[in-house]
């Protein structure tokens, strides 16, 4: 008899063999360990995940759960239909449980991460997400990231810093104004799991919050010169927070659903 961890790792041969597959017809080149990943699945979608990254999402994962649920419930009951932003997309962990939203605009700066965002986009079958390799800041350039601390990869936790070393990568940087620049969708609501970044990341955004006037979901808040140009445009910070994140909103435009 094949026991479990026999049969998952075949599975996970084979899908990891034709998405190789269809990374060399995108001519993305990426190598995959599979002794360094597991496959995993809750309620909303199968996920390959790097068990060297000891994270709490990845923990969730491993158990069949799903990481911060009362943030995905609530974008899922406030997207109005119209397009989202997650930030911070991590491995993708969020992505399945947006497939039924029309358009999602993905970011994750950290190639190891955005490789594994990538394969549980394709194996998903997401064509809703629009994924993309980059760090949303307030500037269009080079930026670098701490991803790892003392040979231990920090996944999700990878952040925003000044200083040049061995644990820290080169990410390229965009506004978000300036990605939005000729396509001006009608976004719905802005999610950042930034590490940090969250005042960079919407001081390049406030051409698209003013156009758009969408939910904003934080996991830290902005500085106070940001909080003030959004409290001018009527926006305020509901008085509940979603799994430690807080949510940004103009009362008189948004009738949240907190189901």
């Amino acid at each position: 008899m094949f026991n479990n961890i026999f049969v998952k790792r075949i599975i996970i041969v084979l899908i990891i063999g034709i998405i190789v597959g269809i990374f060399v017809r995108l001519n993305y080149h990426e190598n995959i360990d599979i002794n360094m990943v597991s496959l995993e699945n809750n309620k909303y979608g199968k996920y390959i995940v790097p068990t060297h990254h000891n994270r709490p999402v990845t923990e969730s994962l491993k158990n069949g759960d799903v990481w911060e649920e009362n943030t995905i419930n609530f974008i899922l009951n406030n997207h109005n239909n119209l397009p989202i932003i997650t930030a911070g997309t991590y491995i993708g962990d969020f992505l399945p449980a947006f497939r039924k939203i029309p358009v999602v605009y993905a970011f994750e700066p950290v190639p190891e991460n955005y490789k594994y965002a990538l394969l549980n986009k394709i194996l998903n079958d997401l064509d809703n997400v629009n994924l993309e390799n980059l760090c949303l800041s307030d500037n269009n350039g080079k930026l670098r990231m701490v991803t790892s601390k003392n040979d231990i990869a920090l996944g999700g936790g990878s952040t925003v810093t000044s200083k040049v070393g061995n644990d820290t990568v080169e990410v390229t940087s965009v506004k978000l104004d300036d990605y939005f620049r000729k396509d001006k969708p009608n976004i719905g609501i802005i999610h950042l799991d930034v590490e940090n970044h969250e005042t960079e990341v919407l001081d390049g955004s406030m051409e698209t919050i003013e156009r758009c006037k969408p939910i904003i979901i934080v996991e830290t808040k902005p500085d106070v010169r940001v909080e003030n140009l959004l409290e001018k445009l009527g926006y305020k910070y509901y008085d509940k927070e979603l799994d430690a994140n807080k949510i940004l909103y103009i009362e008189s435009n948004h009738k949240l659903n907190m189901l």
